[in-house]
């Protein structure tokens, strides 16, 4: 029962990734739950039950490469089957996922290296 299209929480300006993108993309899509925001080193319980409840009804999740090529984000997306769209160039990815040998990334998740494409820009 998924009652949004696209949750996101987490810190729009990082150094790697096109998060700034998703701004943008916010302003443009009906039942978008984003918002800029950090969590702290001991997150809140209720935040985090919070954040999952809401990734958990919506369709799409937004993964943005964080200090790494991948972040947290995604592997949260997918156990709360959310399907995940995941922006980091593919190719640094393939390195820093788990079990490549077992799971096939290319199935489990939406990959593009820039969120420009949603509204036919690169960014």
């Amino acid at each position: 029962d998924k009652k949004l299209w696209y949750y996101f929480r987490g810190v729009y300006n990082r150094r790697a990734g096109s998060r700034g993108k998703l701004v943008d993309i916010a302003q443009h899509i009906t039942g978008a739950d984003f918002g800029d925001y950090r969590m702290g080193r001991t997150p809140e319980p209720d935040l985090l039950k919070s954040s999952a409840e809401r990734m958990r009804h919506s369709a799409v999740c937004p993964c943005p490469q964080g200090d790494a090529p991948t972040s947290g984000r995604m592997f949260e997306a997918i156990a709360t089957g959310c399907v995940p769209i995941v922006s980091s160039p593919m190719h640094l990815m393939k390195t820093d996922l788990p079990f490549p040998s077992l799971v096939d990334w290319d199935s489990v998740a939406l990959h593009t290296e820039s969120y420009g494409m949603i509204d036919g820009r690169q960014s």
